[in-house]
Order: C-alpha cells, then sequence, then structure tokens
C-alpha cells in the first residue's frame, strides 16, 4: 500500500543508561536509526557550545551501542546530538551534579485526568539543576518515574510521566525532588464523562512481527470505531476497525505486518466526530 518510491520517513532514538555520571567516567549511547548508516554525535554543554564530535554507523537492523568518554569534561549539564541526514534526536546529561537543586515550584496544566492521559509538568527551581519526577498511585506505589534538567533560568517541564491505561481511579501524587529539596502536588483521575476518544497504547518502539493492543476509552454517538495505521508521508497503508463495549472502551489487537519499513507510523482511532492518535516506531 506504499506509494511507488514512498516509505515512511526514519527516525533516530538516543537513550542513555542514567542520567547523571561522574566527573571523568565513561557513559553509554545506545542508538536506534536508519539501518546501515553513518551518524553524527555532538556533545554539547548547557550554553550549546560544542566539546567534541564523532561519528559512527550503525548495523544493518539500525542499532549500536556508543561508550562516550566524559574525561576532561567538567561538572555541569550537557547534551548529546545524534542525527543524520534532516533527522535527530537528543537527550540530555549531568556530570558531577550532587548538590540538592533549591526551592521547587511544581503545577500541571490542569487537575482532572483519565486512565491512560499524559501529564504536562512545569516548574521553577535553581539553575541547571537535575531533578527526580516521580507519579505515585493511589496506594503510594510508584507508578513512573523520570530525570529531568533545569535550564539556565531554572524552568523546567516535561510530558514523559501518564496515567497508565490500567491506572486505578483516585488521588494520585506527582514529586520532583533533588536530594533534600521536593515538592509535590495532588492530582484526580476519574473516567472521562464528556463525549471524546482517548488512545491507550503502552508500546512506542515495535519490530516486526510485534503485536500491539490498540485499545483506550471512546464515550460516542456509535457502536463501532475506524482504526487508521498512518505512514510518515500521509499515506494510509492499515484500515482496521473495532466496537466499542458497554463499558466504554475499546481493544484491537495489531500484529506489525513483514514488508514495513523502519519509521514512524501514526495510529489514528476516530468515530468520525472525535479522534485521537498515537505514535508507533517501527525498528
Amino acid at each position: 500500500m506504499f506509494g511507488i518510491g514512498q516509505y515512511p520517513s526514519a527516525k533516530i532514538i538516543v537513550l542513555m543508561e542514567k542520567t547523571n555520571f561522574i566527573l571523568d567516567s565513561k557513559a553509554v549511547l545506545s542508538v536506534v536509526g536508519p539501518v546501515s548508516s553513518k551518524i553524527s554525535i555532538t556533545v554539547l554543554d548547557a550554553n550549546d557550545n560544542v566539546e567534541f564530535i564523532d561519528s559512527i554507523t550503525t548495523s544493518s537492523s539500525g542499532k549500536i551501542k556508543y561508550i562516550m568518554d566524559l574525561d576532561g569534561l567538567s561538572a555541569g549539564v550537557y547534551r548529546v546530538a545524534v542525527s543524520t541526514i534532516n533527522i535527530q534526536d537528543s537527550v540530555k546529561f549531568s556530570i558531577g551534579l550532587e548538590p540538592g537543586s533549591g526551592a521547587i515550584s511544581l503545577t500541571t496544566t490542569k487537575d482532572n485526568f483519565s486512565p491512560g492521559e499524559s501529564i504536562l509538568l512545569i516548574g521553577n527551581t535553581g539553575n541547571n539543576a537535575r531533578l527526580t519526577i516521580t507519579l505515585y498511585d493511589p496506594s503510594g506505589n510508584i507508578s513512573s518515574q523520570t530525570e529531568i534538567f533545569s535550564d539556565s533560568t531554572g524552568a523546567f517541564s516535561t510530558d514523559n510521566i501518564g496515567i497508565p491505561a490500567n491506572g486505578v481511579l483516585g488521588n494520585w501524587k506527582i514529586t520532583a525532588h533533588s536530594r533534600l529539596d521536593s515538592k509535590s502536588v495532588d492530582i484526580s483521575v476519574n473516567v472521562p464523562t464528556t463525549k471524546g476518544i482517548t488512545v491507550q497504547i503502552e508500546e512506542t518502539v515495535v519490530s516486526i512481527g510485534d503485536t500491539i493492543m490498540i485499545k483506550g476509552i471512546a464515550i460516542s454517538d456509535v457502536s463501532r470505531l475506524e482504526v487508521e495505521i498512518i505512514n510518515q508521508s500521509d499515506q494510509v497503508v492499515v484500515e482496521l476497525g473495532t466496537p466499542i463495549t458497554s463499558d466504554n472502551t475499546f481493544s484491537l489487537p495489531w500484529t506489525i505486518p513483514s514488508g514495513f519499513d523502519t519509521g514512524t507510523y501514526t495510529i489514528t482511532v476516530t468515530d468520525n466526530v472525535y479522534t485521537d492518535s498515537f505514535e508507533i516506531f517501527v525498528q
């Protein structure tokens, strides 16, 4: 179903095994990108000054690990940018940052959320500080956790946490802390009551042959939803359908077929009035 000569655009994903390193240590980068391609690696400081540049070549599967020598880099916040022609990804990390950040302000863009919904968190603290963001469920268990950095003015934001698709209803808590400095906010998780569609997919990076569950919540006047898989050329490559159950949920297993090229695909679910979508990366 791809057009002649038209394929999904490639994408690069870079991950680090942790976000803070001791002075003169080594960091391991995990890179997923276009197959057998030359990738540029650039490390920049907090002011975007280039500290060093290197290059690697991905394997036939598009994956590679790169050991980055941090020898000679002073304490502070850095960013490593991984790129090839027209595509790039980056990740922040710190070296030798152990003191607390100072007073923390923290807020969400709204107070009420639904299962499967992401959370945009914004705040302010000391400049170039490392913070751990933790989401707790109503029982006090850790649901998700991520580490972020404030910028040179102390501002920070993240949407890397969210209510899981099977999240229980009730009062949840988000905490931002940096050693002895901490701040928490409470949020409520409720079943949506207004009409609309919320897609809840747990996987973001998948491979050929993997089966993902396209599921979510739909409050609609119709009983069946249309599902489309769209490549980055805006071509619909798969068309599916799924019913809405009596408890306003939907669930549809889909296996990544052979012949799909590496790249980003958008899964769109609609009742022809309301629409929601979710991106996956096929490696």
